[in-house]
């Protein structure tokens, strides 16, 4: 049999073989290494074996064996006549070239900044026009119902008019808002290193500036609304998004 050269080094593959079929990964062609948007990389890999030893073998497999920076992500072994394994496995990391930029807190890594739209459920009193539509206590409109006492808003009633026919039952409604986010990559970190401050979670934050960021009215303010981490190889993946409050901004008493 024709010699193959197999993968060296601490991946857990084995060296060059000579000879019958060894109970060892044999590395198997095609390889493939690809970048995602954020320069995260994702690599596959083939290698053949005895099918009975799969397990162990690829379990030995931790490291890419040519970017050290790529770590075993998963892997499946196909089981083929002669009790032969054909193994894939793939790799994912974030390479160390990638350091860059500084911005804010930020002191490493490469950002990315998106916005998208978003909708959540308000109570109808919140309503920018509320007074426009439902009138005050003496000075109901479309149906609208006050406590004579409190003035508390407590519906609207079903008259027999289209703007009271669609407003009866109505106690809420839906507001448009833009979640802004922050995709903050950097290589050579582990998860346990990178320093949240759960304070600021659900607090009153300005996001960090970018070229998508909108411009928005004075009144309004930005909450930070999620913090995700992510271990990739042996970097990490933060994410972070922030939510636009209302006309009126974000009340300091709850969000401060």
């Amino acid at each position: 049999m024709a010699s193959i050269k197999t993968l060296v080094g601490d991946s857990g593959i084995s060296p060059t073989w000579r000879g019958g079929f060894p109970s060892r990964l044999i590395d198997d062609v095609p390889a493939t290494v690809e970048f995602n948007e954020f320069g995260i990389a994702s690599a596959t890999m083939g290698f053949i074996c005895p099918f009975h030893s799969s397990a162990s073998l690829v379990n030995a497999v931790k490291t890419h064996p040519d970017f050290d920076w790529l770590k075993r992500r998963s892997a499946v072994a196909t089981r083929e006549e002669a009790n032969l394994g054909r193994v894939i496995v793939t790799f994912e990391g974030i390479p160390p070239e990638e350091e860059a930029g500084t911005e804010g807190e930020v002191t490493e890594g490469r950002l990315f900044y998106s916005l998208r739209g978003a909708l959540s459920t308000e109570p109808i009193e919140t309503h920018p026009r509320f007074s426009q539509f439902a009138g005050t206590k003496g000075n109901e409109l479309n149906g609208a119902k006050f406590d004579t006492t409190t003035g508390k808003f407590l519906g609207f009633n079903s008259q027999t008019t289209d703007a009271h026919k669609k407003k009866f039952g109505v106690r809420s409604y839906i507001a448009p808002t833009v979640i802004y986010e922050q995709n903050w990559i950097r290589s050579g970190v582990s998860a346990q290193a990178v320093q949240i401050s759960a304070n600021r979670l659900g607090a009153i934050d300005p996001p960090p500036s970018s070229n998508v960021l909108p411009q928005v009215n004075a009144s309004r303010s930005w909450i930070l609304s999620g913090c995700d981490v992510f271990q990739i190889g042996e970097g990490v993946q933060q994410n972070k998004q922030w939510r636009l409050s209302g006309p009126a901004g974000w009340d300091p008493d709850w969000y401060s």
